[in-house]
């Protein structure tokens, strides 16, 4: 499908299972979200899809472009029905995630 925001694929506003069966059925092979209670909401394991997760202090553009690199990174490898929180970075001494 290549890289679309969900606004672009007309999927703003839905939440939790509709928005990830959407996203898979739109052929998205990675949802980026911030949205870190996403692994309680539903059994991803099933899923056709991938989830990288931006920990950071708060959803700022500064500190989310701070996470860009390891995404990219991830997204390169991750797998469907995998979820990889990018929480290895600290912001001012405090572990995110």
């Amino acid at each position: 499908m290549g890289e679309w925001t969900m606004t672009y694929a007309c999927l703003a506003g839905l939440k939790n299972g509709v928005l990830l069966a959407a996203a898979e059925a739109a052929e998205f092979s990675v949802l980026i979200t911030t949205d870190q209670a996403i692994p309680y909401q539903k059994n991803l394991d099933s899923l056709n899809i991938a989830i990288l997760i931006l920990c950071a202090p708060k959803n700022r553009l500064a500190d989310g472009q701070r996470l860009v690199p390891d995404a990219l990174l991830a997204r390169s490898s991750i797998q469907p029905g995998q979820v990889i929180p990018l929480n290895h970075l600290r912001f001012d001494n405090i572990a995110i995630c």
